[in-house]
């Protein structure tokens, strides 16, 4: 097990802990110790080590179930957990806007182990009797269960990319395997996928299935189908297309998805190509090749018949990093480790954004610590070809000021500017608070600018549109935020941004060296969106970026 996926246990042992009534304090130090390992040098590394009990908030207890997860590739102390919590209970927890500790009460006060129960209180306002639970509660539970039904069992893209393609290895190191690529909607790097799938050629099936359950890979197989099907880590379902050789290039793009794309394609004459080339399969049929990004049975057919597809951005363009964190706030490494990560990436710049004053919960950074932070960065920029610039995350206070005030902020190279607090807001405040900070000329990009969190939390009541079609008469970029919950802004105000003309910056967000991978989360994010390397700041050389920040 890496850190991911022993941070993803800690957390459900900590979710199962809260729906089984035990102390929030059981349930929180799991919470804490999955944050930490997440962020933190490989697991192993610090086992072998011996410096797991070292990480502040990693006590003899949650040290122990980690060894054992890692040496065993399981944890049964989430196993019997699992089997002490109603099926119902572990469903509800996925609800946006309820924790468990309120799924337990609602199960001690109510008996409600299910959503179809939890939605007969709310209209029977039942709920209405729990401590806790008044209109506004009930009402955000309400939007909950609408967004929960509406996306189905899906997970993050930043959860089953990773284990995609750590079946894809897999699979491509097999003998008998003459070729394999992951397909659906991770291919199309959807935010929210709802399986793993991956096509694979193979000469031999026989050795192939063979050599699965060899791996323990219990498989559901459909002869008819071609298809087999297992279920991966974290309970994501996986899926295997087996294809002829002659096929492979069809079946490819059919798998791929989108549905919408298909349709599309197949009025084109699709189903009669052969080849085991998706490149060939396109030319076919009078088309472009499309990138998967872009297949979603919007006007991708139309660009690519007339020869006006975009010049994608790809990983390899980003060559800086323009939001940060260090220790000095809530970040888990030094500057300089941050500097020497950024060295790895090959980068030209990165941009330390710690938190502003307000925000005491993230150790939020006042002018002293600021000046002495900059101290530092002069100190270590010495030593490094990267540009460090100096920047900030400045909050974007309940009326759309800032945190600090404009002849301090003017002296920092970048500013990033986000909302952290008043989430609930009536959606004319939010806007004309985003909409004041956009107009600020100290202000350089917009932060996660729909304060989304995927899964846990709606977007703010904020008018995204109107905010971006203020921006344009301002020299202002807005973020696309990497974190596997975010992705923030999301393709569709990506998109609505470039029509608009304004810049957008693909930053990490990163609060350790191991958050710099997310990179292609949002990568991935702004290729959806249309995006080229001209649209995008950190994909701009050094100098281009500094005369364009001075300007």
């Amino acid at each position: 097990m890496d850190n991911r996926e022993v941070a993803w246990t800690l957390l459900e042992i900590g979710k199962m802990v809260e729906l089984r009534g035990d102390s929030k304090f059981a349930g929180q130090s799991y919470k804490r110790a999955a944050r930490l390992i997440e962020r933190s040098e490989p697991i192993k590394k610090l086992i072998d080590e011996n410096k797991l009990r070292n990480l502040e908030g990693i006590g003899d207890r949650i040290a122990q179930n980690i060894m054992d997860m890692v040496k065993l590739g399981h944890s049964p102390k989430l196993e019997k957990l699992r089997e002490q919590v109603p099926c119902g209970l572990r469903e509800m927890i996925d609800i946006p806007n309820l924790t468990s500790q309120k799924v337990h009460l609602l199960y001690k006060e109510l008996n409600i182990d299910t959503i179809d129960k939890l939605e007969k209180a709310i209209a029977s306002k039942r709920l209405l009797s729990v401590k806790g639970f008044g209109l506004s509660t009930i009402g955000d539970i309400k939007s909950g269960i609408e967004q929960y039904k509406q996306r189905g069992r899906t997970f993050l893209l930043g959860l089953a990319l990773p284990l995609a393609y750590s079946y894809l290895k897999e699979i491509r190191e097999m003998d008998c395997v003459k070729n394999a690529e992951v397909v659906g909607e991770i291919r199309r790097m959807k935010e929210t996928v709802s399986s793993v799938e991956i096509i694979v050629l193979t000469d031999d099936t026989q050795k192939f299935l063979t050599t699965l359950k060899k791996n323990n890979i219990e498989i559901d197989s459909n002869k008819e189908k071609r298809t087999l099907e297992f279920e991966g880590n974290y309970n994501i379902p996986v899926k295997i297309y087996l294809s002829p050789e002659e096929k492979y290039g069809i079946e490819k793009i059919i798998y791929t998805g989108s549905e919408k794309h298909v349709q599309d394609l197949e009025a084109l004459g699709l189903l009669k190509q052969r080849s085991d080339n998706e490149g060939q399969v396109y030319d076919s049929i009078g088309l472009k090749y499309i990138p998967p990004f872009l297949r979603e049975g919007d006007r991708e057919i139309e660009l690519a018949r007339d020869d006006r597809l975009p010049n994608l951005i790809s990983v390899k363009d980003i060559v800086g990093d323009l939001h940060l964190h260090s220790h000095y706030s809530d970040g888990l490494n030094s500057i300089e480790e941050l500097v020497k990560a950024a060295k790895r990436m090959g980068y030209q710049y990165i941009a330390i954004t710690d938190h502003s004053q307000s925000l005491k919960i993230a150790k939020g950074l006042t002018k002293e610590r600021i000046l002495e932070q900059w101290r530092e960065i002069d100190r270590i920029q010495g030593k490094y070809h990267i540009k460090i610039l100096k920047g900030i995350e400045v909050d974007i206070l309940a009326d759309g000021s800032l945190d600090f005030q404009d002849d301090f902020l003017e002296q920092f190279d970048i500013v990033v500017a986000s909302v952290h607090s008043h989430f609930k807001q009536h959606q004319n405040e939010m806007t004309a608070r985003i909409m004041k900070a956009v107009a600020n000329p100290n202000v350089d990009i917009i932060g996660h600018a729909t304060g989304r969190l995927i899964q846990k939390r709606m977007p703010y009541d904020v008018d995204i549109k109107k905010v971006l079609n203020y921006a344009k008469d301002y020299k202002i970029a807005f973020e696309i935020n990497s974190s596997p919950d975010r992705l923030d802004l999301n393709s569709e105000n990506i998109l609505l941004a470039k029509e608009l003309g304004l810049k957008i910056a693909i930053n990490t967000d990163s609060h350790s060296t191991l958050e710099f991978a997310n990179i292609l989360l949002g990568v991935g994010t702004g290729q959806r969106g249309y995006l080229e390397k001209k649209d995008v700041l950190n994909c701009w050389e050094k100098e281009e970026l500094l005369a364009y920040l001075r300007g």
